[in-house]
């Protein structure tokens, strides 16, 4: 089945096309809706409905799902928001009639069962309009809509908490650290350990300070820096201490390198690897978090209801 003869199709029902959310929407026979297809075959009819002031319950969605021809596959709520499941095996030419066979009986169950056409958030029958915020479709009233994208701009215009997002940082360059100590009891190589340090500092950062800026960049990468020389450190250690006695131990904590005989190459080879695997694991994470926290949700109305039509 192609997209193109289901839209042409769904056209002769009174449907649109939305070509960035891919869905269908509008009124048949009084109802407005939105469908999905979920993949190849499988569409979604998505109402927002109530009876009197209550949402659909169980029993009322049995019921759909026997009404008529039986066509409908699965009914399920959500609050007011009513989804209908139908499953298609058909003929191209055969789809959009199934489809409008199932509109047909789910219209007449809504109007025998006296169903009105309602905000999926509040239930009111007023003001209603199919909204789109980024890929999320909503059937809303003017009043749970203002509400909605009032919330998301508050969302996104906060301010960033740089103290919190500091701590974040050394929440997760302990745990980097506790899992380096792990890793190189393990034998593993510092290429892991620095992969997992150079995304933990970052991404614990954003999660306290709640957005990631330049600036909690630089406060991100100051405390990795610190962090790589300390896991450095404890990973050589970690790498010297298997299969020595506890004097040479003792003696490499409490005097230094030189004094047992270990030469600084190696010492500074590792710290180079770990450096390197942690600041293109930082990189990466900087840069995906910087590109999300920059991001605004696109907010649009993409249908107005009728009111003589809910």
């Amino acid at each position: 089945m192609t997209k193109s003869f289901t839209e042409a199709g769904l056209s002769q029902l009174g449907f649109q096309y939305d070509h960035n959310l891919e869905i269908w929407f509008g009124l048949f026979e009084g109802y407005p809706l939105y469908i999905n297809e979920n993949y190849q075959g499988e569409y979604s009819l998505n109402y927002s409905l109530r009876q009197s002031d209550a949402s659909p319950n169980e029993e009322m969605l049995r019921a759909l799902e026997t009404h008529g021809s039986q066509s409908i596959d699965l009914a399920t709520a959500d609050g007011y928001l009513l989804t209908l499941l139908v499953k298609l095996d058909l003929k191209e030419t055969k789809i959009v009639d199934r489809l409008k066979s199932v509109l047909e009986d789910a219209v007449d169950f809504f109007k025998t069962n006296a169903w009105l056409s309602a905000c999926q958030e509040t239930g009111q029958i007023e003001d209603l309009a199919i909204y789109a915020f980024d890929k999320k479709v909503a059937i809303l009233s003017l009043e749970a809509y203002e509400r909605q994208k009032e919330a998301i701009q508050v969302k996104e215009n906060r301010p960033e908490r740089f103290i919190l997002g500091s701590l974040g940082s050394l929440i997760g360059g302990f745990i980097g650290l506790s899992l380096s100590i792990f890793l190189a009891y393990q034998g593993y190589t510092i290429w892991f350990t620095g992969l997992t340090l150079g995304f933990l500092v970052l991404k614990g950062y954003r999660l306290l300070a709640r957005k990631f800026s330049i600036k909690g960049l630089v406060i991100s990468l100051f405390i990795l820096t610190g962090f790589v020389f300390l896991v450095n450190e404890l990973d050589y250690a970690m790498f010297f201490i298997r299969g020595r006695n506890l004097q040479v131990i003792w003696q490499f904590f409490s005097e230094g390198r030189q004094n047992v005989g270990i030469a600084d190459g190696p010492y500074w080879e590792n710290f180079r690897q770990l450096a390197l695997t942690t600041y293109i694991a930082a990189s990466a994470t900087a840069y995906f978090l910087l590109r999300t926290s920059r991001r605004r949700t696109r907010i649009q109305q993409i249908y107005q209801i009728p009111d003589t039509d809910k």
